[in-house]
């Protein structure tokens, strides 16, 4: 499940970039601060330089986690039921971007924010 039809650029513009676990760098406080350069970017300034999903996501050629045939697998069910709240409401938003599709579930969101359901 791809949707490499969707823009980046325009996603960009409307305040959206997801991260292959499906956190909106845009809206992160610590990008903001610049202490870290998006899921996406250098990883000498990624927050988590030790991040298990994103070379995954790559080594198999998705954008998403979401969009791997063991989504999810045990590494994100563990992400999820950490001391962190939101790594366990990013999954469940992941769920409903796999199942609605990506361009569907960024529509039904009420504005970008760093984890749609996740109040800080």
């Amino acid at each position: 499940m791809k949707e490499h039809d969707l823009d980046e650029d325009a996603l960009r513009q409307a305040g959206w970039d997801l991260s292959v676990c499906g956190l909106n760098c845009l809206k992160c406080q610590v990008l903001e601060r610049g202490e870290c350069a998006g899921c996406r970017g250098p990883i000498d300034k990624h927050w988590s330089g030790d991040c298990q999903f994103l070379p995954c996501a790559n080594a198999k050629g998705h954008r998403y986690c979401f969009e791997c045939d063991s989504f999810p697998c045990d590494n994100l069910e563990a992400f999820a039921t950490d001391a962190y709240e939101h790594h366990r409401i990013t999954v469940e938003n992941m769920k409903a971007m796999r199942a609605e599709g990506l361009k569907n579930w960024i529509a039904r969101q009420p504005k970008p924010m760093f984890c749609p359901g996740w109040r800080l």
